[in-house]
């Protein structure tokens, strides 16, 4: 696996080295192991998690913020284990809700020896206080930007982002999403075509920026 591992990150320009090479073997194995006994992704997924799961969540490294990155809805790890891996320097909070998923997450970040990783297990409403501020808001396995931006807006640093990885949507339903994400007062928003190796279809992000102009006049 490690030959298309690097070949995927070579296509992707994503940094690394034998360090995160060897981390990130080991994160795909543990998925594999754990997949076996609690249902972490979807089985039929399991012979192409490299594709679909390792390298469509490193696609996004190169619009991570500097500072704190949180995954809300993380599931197994996707995205923020393998960027988290990749990018050392950041400081990632994968939060989750479900008690199994969130075990596992403890479980890797602990085996793996990732510094730079906190896992949280809890069911964010947006009413929380967070004890920091976050550049980068990840969202992948989860079905509603809109309310994802709720959640994470006023944890975010004035000039923060959400990523929202979307599915292969019709058209007509992408220029509708824009349309709502345009009434949010504060934001720029745009939809980026991802192409991930090994992969035929194109994916896409949903980013959603805070405009520093608009929140530091306020």
């Amino acid at each position: 696996m490690e030959e298309a591992l690097v070949k995927g990150l070579d296509e992707l320009g994503c940094a690394y080295d034998s360090q995160s090479l060897s981390k990130l073997s080991a994160y795909v194995g543990l998925v594999q192991k754990w997949n076996q006994r609690t249902n972490l992704i979807s089985r039929k997924d399991i012979k192409r998690l490299l594709e679909r799961h390792l390298l469509d969540s490193l696609s996004v490294e190169g619009f991570l913020n500097d500072g704190n990155v949180i995954d809300i809805g993380s599931g197994a790890g996707f995205p923020g284990m393998p960027l988290a891996i990749c990018r050392p320097d950041l400081e990632f909070t994968l939060v989750e809700r479900s008690e199994n998923r969130s075990r596992f997450l403890r479980l890797a970040q602990l085996e793996l020896k990732l510094e730079n990783v906190a896992c949280l297990q809890k069911d964010l409403t947006g009413k929380e206080e967070l004890d920091k501020k976050f550049g980068t808001a990840l969202a992948r396995a989860v079905s509603d930007p809109l309310a994802i931006w709720r959640i994470c807006q006023a944890s975010l640093t004035d000039n923060g982002k959400l990523v929202f990885f979307l599915s292969t949507l019709p058209n007509e339903s992408l220029g509708s999403l824009l349309k709502l994400v345009e009434g949010i007062k504060g934001v720029v928003s745009r939809i980026q075509d991802m192409h991930i190796p090994g992969l035929n279809n194109v994916h896409k992000i949903l980013i959603i920026e805070k405009n520093d102009a608009y929140y530091f006049d306020r």
